[in-house]
């Protein structure tokens, strides 16, 4: 190597490090993790909460926030998404119960009715237990530790959390402004939700809510139907100033349905007025 070649090698190295130097190591923002106890109950769960990057604490400016079932399978693709469509928003993933298995969470407290069926020991159908768990201790919470609008909520929940966001929707509508309910699953007995008469009784006239609905075009059946039924049926009850969207998602199935459902429902979400 003759002295010109060993200078524009020195020179190359020299901008090599003077960049690196300079480089901010990649950074995906945290979700924080803040254990919370049922007080009803004294059963622990956790929070994931990410903040928007705006985010003031000492501003005047409140936050909109998207509440997540089932949080540790959807947060990511949310949170991975959501500054490029609803920037402003808090995100806060509801987990299931700490130490127990994830279904046996999932089918206690997204559930409105019991399972009657055999070989199944543990307890179902309280959905409405933890529909005031979220009452009474997830909104306190959030709603006291962070600059989060209790008029600007919105939920997110897919297949069975689904069904808890259906039951939230049909029995207390004004618990969140905005509801994305995803492949929404029959609850037990294959009943649909507006169609079990311990729902159906107490229904309201009219749901003054803004509703996003989806459902995979290759799901099993029970699914389609229930979804196309709960869509009809909101139609029916919606106010003048709400809004009802049903979105198919073409070639998919339950599973696959899930990530085209959360980007439609969030670009959905991003164009409903405050």
């Amino acid at each position: 190597m003759n002295l010109r070649q060993c200078s524009i090698l020195v020179w190359l190295l020299l901008v090599f490090w003077a960049t690196a130097a300079q480089a901010k190591p990649l950074q995906i923002p945290a979700i924080q993790v803040v254990p919370i106890e049922e007080s009803a109950t004294g059963r622990d769960f956790e929070l994931y909460i990410k903040l928007p990057e705006d985010y003031d604490p000492e501003g005047d400016k409140t936050y909109p926030v998207i509440y997540i079932a089932d949080a540790l399978w959807h947060i990511e693709v949310i949170s991975g998404s959501i500054e490029y469509l609803v920037s402003d928003a808090i995100l806060v993933g509801v987990s299931w119960e700490k130490d127990i298995p994830t279904q046996q969470s999932r089918m206690r407290d997204y559930m409105p009715n019991k399972y009657t069926g055999e070989n199944y020991e543990h307890p179902t159908g309280m959905a409405s237990e933890h529909l005031a768990f979220f009452q009474n201790d997830v909104f306190r919470y959030v709603e006291s530790e962070y600059k989060a609008d209790p008029a600007r909520r919105s939920y997110f929940g897919y297949s069975v959390s689904g069904t808890f966001g259906s039951y939230i929707l049909l029995t207390r509508p004004e618990t969140f402004k905005n509801y994305i309910i995803g492949s929404p699953a029959t609850l037990f007995g294959e009943q649909f939700a507006h169609e079990y008469e311990p729902i159906a009784k107490v229904i309201p006239e009219s749901i003054d809510a803004n509703v996003f609905v989806s459902v995979g075009a290759d799901e099993e059946p029970e699914f389609i139907e229930n979804a196309i039924s709960l869509v009809h049926f909101l139609k029916t009850r919606k106010t003048d100033t709400s809004q009802v969207e049903f979105r198919v998602i073409e070639a998919a199935d339950h599973g696959k349905a899930f990530p085209a459902s959360a980007m439609h429902s969030l670009y959905w979400l991003s164009g409903v007025p405050d």
